[in-house]
C-alpha cells in the first residue's frame, strides 16, 4: 500500500490549487523540470530516494520514491522558505505520481484504481470530517435538503487539484501502453507495412476518443468504427455530467484499451492480406490518409479541454455514500417504511419510474418461502429487464437467503446494491445491510412487510443509477442558490425543483382537482342564491319578469305581509345578490388572510412564491365570479352597470388563472383577493340602504366608518403595493412576454383605478352629499328613486287621509 499523504496539511500557506502552485514557476526553467519530473523523466535538479513508510492500518512497510531538490541549486534559484514549502509540496506529490506512473504501465490496473488507493483515505478523511459530524440525529425532509447542500461548494477545489498533474501524465501513459503492447507483438509483425497500419489505427482510435470526450457522443463519421463493433459501448454523456469519480484519464479501463489493441492487430492483418490481394493502390491511399492523422496523437490539448469535465472521484462518491447510508439507516429505523421512502425519493430527485415499475411488477416472482427460509432470487428479475441491461447495470448479487433465526443453520447476508460507474465501465458495489425480524411462523403480514423492504431496496437501485440523468436539472437549480441556505422556503431552488417534479408526476390529478373546485364553487353559490330568493320572496320573485318597462310601485306598509313581499321587483334580485356576495367576501377574505399567515415564508417572494391553499382559493373565487356574471347578465338592465361588473369580474378571473398559466405571481393574486375583507362592510352597507336604514342612526355610521377604514387598509394599500411592485419588477429588467406585461398591467392598474373611483363615490355619498336619492316616509317600507312625477305622487300620498293608494310612475 502506498503512503498515506495529506497534501492539504503540508504547506504553511496553502495554494489555491496545485495548478496555481506550479504556475508560480512558469517563468523559469525550473517549471519545465517539474513537468518532466511529473511525467516520470529524470531531472538534473532533483534526486530520488526510496523511503520506507508504514500505513495506519497495516504494519507492513511500503516503499515509495521521494524527490528532493539538490542543494547545489538552492543558490541558483534563490528560493526563500515559503517557496521551498511550495516546492516540497509539489515534489512529494510528484513522487507519488511517479509511483503511479510505474503502476499504470501494467495492464492489470488502471489510473482510477491507483489514484483511489493513493489519495482516497487521506483526502476523504480530511475533507469529510465535518461532513460526517453534520449528520442530523432526527432528520426531517428540510434537514435532509440542507444536509445535501452543505458541502456542494467544497468540492469545487478538488476538481482542479490534479488537473495539470494528469494532463501531462496522460499522453505519456497512453503512448507507453501502446509501446509496451507493440513491443510484445513485434515478433509477430510480418512487415513494416503492418506496423504503419497499427500506428494509423491507433491514431484513428485516439481521434475518435478525443471527439467522444469532447462532444459526449460517438461522431457520425465514426459510427462504423471500434466502439460500435464492440459489445461495450461507453456512454460519454455520463462523463460529461460531472457527477462521479473522474480519477481516470480515459473513461475506459486499461483492459479495454488492450482489447482495442488486439482488434487493431486483427484488422491490420486483414488489411495486409487485402493489400497482398491486388488492393495495393487503394490500400496505400487509405494508409496515407491515416498517416496524415498521426500528428494528432502528439496534441495534448484534449486533456486540457476535458479537465473541467471531471471531479475528484473518491471524495464525491464517499459524500454520497455517507449520505445514502445514513438515510437508509433512518428508513429502516422507521416503522412507516413506505411513507419515509416517498419523502426520500423526493429528496434525492432520482426516481426512474420506468425501471421501478418493471421491478415492482416482477418482485413477487423472486420470492420463495420454505419452512425455515425466505429466499429472494434477483438474478431473473435483473436479467429480465431490457432497460436495466441497456443501462449497463451489472448485478452484484444472484441469490440471497434469509434464514429463520430459530432454525438450526443461521445465515446472515447483506445487500450489495450495484451501481455502474459509467466512466470506468466497472461495477461499483455499495453495501446496504439490514437485519430482518423473521418470526417462526411466516404469515401474510410478515411477508408483506418483507416485500416492502425489498421493494424499497430495489427502488434504491433504480434511484442510484438514474442520478446522472437529471443532474443537469439539479446543477441548474444549484446555479441560482441564494447566499442564505434556508430550504424551508418554497422559493429555494432545490425545493422548487422538488415541487416541479411533484407537480409533473400528479399533473392530471391536480388539474382534475382544480376543475372540481370551480364547479363545486359555481354550484354552491348558484344554489345559495336561489335558496335565498325562495326563502325571502317565495312566489313573489317569480311572479313577474323584470323588464325595462316594468313599473315601480309604492306600497303602504302592510302588517299582514312580510317586508320582502313589498320590495319592488327590480330590487329583489339585487338583495339576494348582495347577500351571496357578502357570503363570498367573508369566506374569501378570511381564507386569504389565513393563507398569508400560514404561508408567509413561502409567499415572501412575490414572483415565485406558491401556496396550494391559495391555488384552491383562487379556483373557489373563480366559481363565484362565474355565478355573479351569470346573475348580472340575466337580471341587470343597465348596460353601463353590466359592462362595469363584467369587466371587473373578467379582470379578477384572469388574475385567478395567472399563477396556473405563468407559474408565478401567486402573491399578487392573493393581494387582490384580500380586498374582499373590505367588501364585507360594503355589502352590509348596501343591504342597510336597501332596508331603508336612516343614515343618521348610529349603526349606519359605525358601518360607514368601518367601510372607509377597511377600504384604505385592504384596498388602497394593496392596490398601491401592486402598482409599486409592477413598476419595480419591470424597471430592474425582469424578463416577461409582451402578453404577460399587458395582462398584468390591466389587472394591476384596473384594480387600482376602480378602487379609487369606488372610494370617491363612497366618500361623496356618505359624507358630502346632503340630499340623498332616497325618500323615507313614515309608514313606508320601500325605497323609490326620485323623479319629478314621483315627488308629486309622494305629496299626494301625504295629503291623503291614509287611504292605501297605488300610484303608477
Amino acid at each position: 500500500m502506498y503512503v498515506t499523504y495529506h497534501p492539504l496539511k503540508e504547506c504553511v500557506e496553502l495554494p489555491d490549487s496545485f495548478l496555481s502552485a506550479i504556475q508560480t514557476f512558469s517563468s523559469s526553467q525550473f517549471y519545465t523540470e517539474l513537468l518532466n519530473l511529473l511525467s516520470g523523466v529524470n531531472s538534473e535538479y532533483f534526486y530520488s530516494t526510496v523511503t520506507e513508510r508504514y500505513s495506519k492500518i497495516s504494519l507492513v512497510p511500503s516503499y515509495s520514491p521521494t524527490f528532493s531538490i539538490k542543494s547545489t541549486y538552492f543558490d541558483v534559484f534563490n528560493f526563500n522558505t515559503q517557496e521551498l514549502n511550495k516546492i516540497n509540496h509539489i515534489l512529494e506529490t510528484a513522487a507519488i505520481f511517479h509511483s503511479l506512473l510505474e503502476k499504470c504501465t501494467s495492464t492489470d490496473t488502471n489510473l482510477r484504481d491507483a489514484l483511489a488507493e493513493l489519495f482516497n483515505d487521506s483526502i476523504s478523511q480530511y475533507c469529510l470530517k465535518e461532513y460526517i459530524d453534520a449528520l442530523p440525529k432526527d432528520p426531517s425532509l428540510q434537514e435532509l435538503f440542507e444536509f445535501s447542500l452543505i458541502w456542494r461548494n467544497r468540492i469545487d477545489y478538488f476538481s482542479h487539484v490534479y488537473t495539470t498533474l494528469y494532463s501531462e501524465l496522460g499522453l505519456n501513459i497512453l503512448n507507453n501502453l501502446y509501446k509496451e503492447y507493440t513491443s510484445k507483438i513485434e515478433t509477430l509483425w510480418e512487415s513494416q507495412i503492418l506496423k504503419k497500419i497499427l500506428n494509423s489505427l491507433f491514431s484513428r482510435f485516439f481521434l475518435q476518443l478525443k471527439e467522444w470526450l469532447l462532444y459526449g457522443r460517438i461522431p457520425n463519421h465514426n459510427k462504423d468504427w471500434i466502439f460500435c463493433k464492440r459489445e461495450e459501448i461507453p456512454d460519454c454523456r455520463k462523463w460529461k455530467e460531472l457527477i462521479y469519480p473522474k480519477m481516470k484519464l480515459f473513461p475506459i479501463s486499461m483492459k479495454y484499451i488492450v482489447n482495442i489493441f488486439e482488434d487493431f492487430l486483427s484488422i491490420g492483418k486483414a488489411q495486409l492480406f487485402l493489400q497482398e490481394s491486388n488492393y495495393q493502390t487503394k490500400f496505400k491511399d487509405n494508409v496515407n490518409k491515416m498517416n496524415d492523422l498521426l500528428n494528432e496523437i502528439s496534441d495534448p490539448t484534449v486533456f486540457y479541454e476535458i479537465r473541467h469535465r471531471y471531479h475528484l472521484c473518491c471524495t464525491i462518491r464517499k459524500m454520497h455514500d455517507i449520505a445514502n447510508r445514513y438515510i437508509i439507516q433512518q428508513i429502516f429505523q422507521d416503522e412507516h417504511l413506505m411513507d419515509h421512502w416517498k419523502a426520500i425519493k423526493s429528496y434525492m430527485l432520482l426516481t426512474d419510474i420506468n425501471i421501478n415499475k418493471k421491478i415492482m411488477n416482477n418482485i413477487d416472482n423472486c420470492i420463495e418461502l420454505t419452512v425455515d427460509q425466505i429466499i429472494f432470487n434477483f438474478s431473473k428479475l435483473v436479467n429480465s429487464c431490457d432497460m436495466i441491461r441497456k443501462l449497463r447495470i451489472k448485478p452484484s448479487f444472484n441469490l440471497y437467503t434469509y434464514t429463520n433465526p430459530h432454525a438450526s443453520q443461521r445465515n446472515t447476508s447483506a445487500f450489495l446494491i450495484p451501481n455502474l460507474n459509467f466512466i470506468t465501465m466497472e461495477p461499483l458495489s455499495v453495501n446496504f445491510s439490514s437485519s430482518l425480524p423473521i418470526s417462526i411462523i411466516i404469515n401474510e403480514k410478515t411477508l408483506n412487510y418483507l416485500q416492502k423492504i425489498f421493494k424499497l431496496t430495489l427502488s434504491l437501485l433504480a434511484v442510484y443509477t438514474s442520478f446522472e440523468k437529471i443532474y443537469s436539472d439539479i446543477k441548474e437549480a444549484f446555479s441560482c442558490v441564494r447566499k442564505f441556505n434556508n430550504p424551508q422556503l418554497e422559493n429555494f431552488p432545490l425545493y422548487r425543483l422538488l415541487i416541479h417534479f411533484k407537480r409533473a408526476e400528479d399533473s392530471q390529478k391536480a388539474e382534475l382537482f382544480y376543475v372540481s373546485i370551480v364547479f363545486a364553487s359555481l354550484i354552491f353559490f348558484r344554489t345559495t342564491l336561489y335558496s335565498l330568493r325562495w326563502l325571502f320572496f317565495r312566489g313573489h320573485f317569480f311572479r313577474r319578469i323584470i323588464t325595462k318597462s316594468s313599473r315601480k310601485q309604492i306600497i303602504s306598509k302592510n302588517e299582514l305581509h312580510p317586508y320582502f313581499s313589498n320590495v319592488p321587483i327590480s330590487k329583489r334580485w339585487r338583495t339576494t345578490n348582495e347577500i351571496v356576495s357578502l357570503l363570498h367576501s367573508v369566506l374569501c377574505g378570511f381564507c386569504t388572510l389565513y393563507v398569508f399567515v400560514e404561508g408567509y415564508e413561502s409567499l415572501s417572494d412575490y414572483q415565485y412564491g406558491f401556496s396550494y391553499t391559495g391555488a384552491a382559493l383562487c379556483m373557489m373565487s373563480f366559481g363565484y365570479f362565474l355565478s355573479d356574471m351569470i346573475d348580472t347578465i340575466i337580471n341587470e338592465r343597465s348596460a353601463f352597470k353590466v359592462f362595469e361588473l363584467i369587466f371587473h369580474h373578467l379582470l379578477s378571473s384572469i388574475g385567478c388563472f395567472l399563477p396556473f398559466v405563468s407559474g408565478k405571481y401567486m402573491q399578487l393574486v392573493l393581494m387582490g383577493l384580500i380586498m374582499e375583507l373590505n367588501s364585507i362592510f360594503l355589502h352590509i352597507r348596501i343591504l342597510m340602504i336597501y332596508k331603508s336604514v336612516d343614515k343618521k342612526k348610529m349603526a349606519f355610521k359605525v358601518v360607514s366608518i368601518l367601510t372607509v377604514i377597511t377600504f384604505i387598509i385592504f384596498r388602497i394599500v394593496p392596490s398601491t403595493y401592486l402598482v409599486t411592485i409592477y413598476i419595480y419588477h419591470f424597471s430592474v429588467g425582469r424578463k416577461e412576454t409582451v402578453l404577460g406585461i399587458l395582462v398584468i398591467f390591466l389587472i394591476v392598474f384596473g384594480l387600482f383605478i376602480s378602487n379609487i373611483v369606488m372610494f370617491i363615490r363612497l366618500i361623496k355619498t356618505d359624507y358630502f352629499k346632503k340630499n340623498g336619492n332616497t325618500f323615507i316616509e313614515e309608514g313606508k317600507t320601500i325605497i323609490e328613486e326620485k323623479t319629478g312625477e314621483s315627488q308629486k305622487s309622494k305629496e299626494s300620498l301625504t295629503k291623503s287621509q291614509g287611504v292605501k293608494t297605488i300610484t303608477k310612475l
